[in-house]
């Protein structure tokens, strides 16, 4: 393959991901990020320290980006963490880069690494790439300001959620594949919803049962020492943590809608998450019914999408989660999502930081979003939702054979 032989629609694809990565980094280099980066480096300090057993016991000391003390903040990502920010450190160590640098380029080349694998996986499965949703997508604002400048580990669970569906669905290795999702659950609890649908995807109980056993010695590798030494403080922090609620969907319809407000709200922001559990277990029995499978891509994709929906507690970053799966959609779909959540993020990320140039987003300071930014909040769970009602009535087998006329079958041209 030349570059002359590549569609010229692509060409323009490959430049949208060169420009959204070179993006990134320029936001990862020359800024410090919001205070989930103050938290990352601290818990680094504290892992090079000497006190990774404790991490989970005691409030991490969160420093500011002056050097001085801000704020207490608990650990709750999971243990496999701790052995990504000891290699951050050790890069620290090596060459002088901070970890709140780092760690958003870390997440730059898992996009990257992201969108190639989403191409990959449509050629595949489909046949078909729409350029056109794919270039709205690698330059999506909310994509590029959350890995460039939020600092968190979205981004790199999203890899290894779309690197469990190139596996599966393109290599067929099964076990590689669950491998890669046991990881994904290492770096958010998220992907413990997306199990139900992994496992149903499976036709034999070989598979299922060398998934469920990948997933179990992994946890049981990465976690072995808290489980020893401090358990109840592991399982509080990473399973029992909630998300700011109140501002987001139906949580902020109900606080904020006249209407609506005799609804049991506060049993919605605490036990929401439970009911969406269950709600994402039915789903994905029913996106697995019947002797055709459909894709783990499309299965993945509207379970995220479902999750962003409905769930009652949000944080800003969680919008990286969606943005590859929304590849299989018409750019009609696409723009409108990328547009309000550009929006909307860049509008919250700007007030955390006080107005341009964008240095330190303090969101503990400045507090959560109001006004129009609650306004634009709405505007873009909207549009998640359009695109979730969009995609639930489009399914894709796997293996699919979709064509649509304002795509390009790249299995001709490549």
């Amino acid at each position: 393959m030349t570059w002359k032989h590549i569609p010229r629609p692509f060409l323009w694809v490959f430049a949208a991901i060169a420009i959204a990565t070179v993006c990134k980094i320029c936001l990862a280099s020359f800024t410090y990020g919001t205070n989930d980066a103050s938290v990352w480096e601290s818990s680094a300090h504290l892992i090079g320290d000497g006190h990774r057993l404790s991490l989970y016991q005691h409030n991490v000391t969160v420093f500011d980006p002056k050097g001085d003390p801000f704020y207490g903040s608990i650990f709750n990502h999971p243990p496999f963490m701790v052995f990504v920010l000891s290699g951050l450190n050790g890069v620290h160590d090596l060459i002088g880069m901070p970890v709140h640098v780092s760690m958003r380029l870390l997440d730059a080349v898992a996009d990257l690494s992201s969108l190639v694998l989403t191409l990959e996986i449509l050629g595949s499965i489909v046949g078909t790439i729409s350029p056109a949703s794919m270039i709205l997508i690698a330059l999506s604002p909310a994509w590029i300001f959350i890995s460039g400048f939020h600092a968190n580990t979205d981004p790199l669970m999203l890899f290894f959620l779309i690197l469990t569906v190139y596996l599966i669905e393109v290599r067929h290795w099964n076990g590689w594949g669950a491998a890669s999702f046991a990881i994904a659950t290492g770096i958010k609890i998220v992907p413990f919803l997306l199990l139900p649908a992994l496992l149903l995807y499976f036709r034999t109980w070989k598979d299922r049962i060398r998934a469920v056993s990948l997933l179990t010695a992994f946890w049981f590798v990465t976690a072995f020492q808290w489980l020893v030494a401090t358990p109840g403080a592991l399982w509080r922090n990473v399973a029992g943590y909630g998300s700011a609620t109140g501002h987001w969907g139906i949580g902020w319809m109900i606080w904020h809608v006249p209407a609506l407000r005799g609804l049991p709200e506060r049993l919605f922001d605490e036990d929401g998450r439970y009911g969406l559990a269950v709600v994402l277990v039915a789903m994905a029995v029913v996106l697995n019914r019947g002797k055709r499978r459909l894709s783990l891509f499309h299965q993945f994709g509207i379970l995220l999408l479902a999750m962003l929906t409905l769930m009652p507690g949000f944080g800003i970053q969680y919008l990286a989660w969606l943005t590859p799966w929304l590849a299989t959609l018409p750019w009609t779909v696409v723009a409108p999502y990328v547009i309000a959540s550009g929006l909307f993020c860049g509008g919250v990320y700007n007030y955390w930081s006080g107005g341009l140039p964008w240095y330190y987003a303090d969101a503990v300071t400045m507090g959560g979003w109001k006004g129009l930014l609650s306004l634009a909040a709405f505007v873009t769970w909207l549009t998640v939702a359009f695109a979730l009602a969009r995609m639930a009535t489009a399914p894709i087998e796997a293996p699919a054979e979709v064509a649509a006329l304002e795509s390009i079958d790249i299995n001709r041209h490549i």
